[in-house]
């Protein structure tokens, strides 16, 4: 079997380019040399997930810093 190499592996934060929607990367697909991620996040508190291309996703910078203790 051969090891394909995605941008975002499952359990990964991102966030939506448009909207800046949080959420988490929780399925790969992966059909041919084609990426998509399935993106769970909530909404209006209910879980949602939608299907979404590597170029609509970005990571969550966890660089920022820490305000408060």
């Amino acid at each position: 079997m051969a090891r394909v190499n995605v941008k975002y592996p499952c359990g990964t934060e991102v966030m939506t380019k448009q909207g800046d929607v949080p959420g988490m990367v929780t399925a790969v697909f992966i059909r041919g040399k084609g990426r998509t991620y399935e993106f769970s996040y909530t909404k209006d508190g209910t879980p949602t997930c939608c299907t979404v291309e590597e170029i609509e996703i970005e990571e969550v910078d966890d660089t920022r810093p820490m305000i408060g203790f």
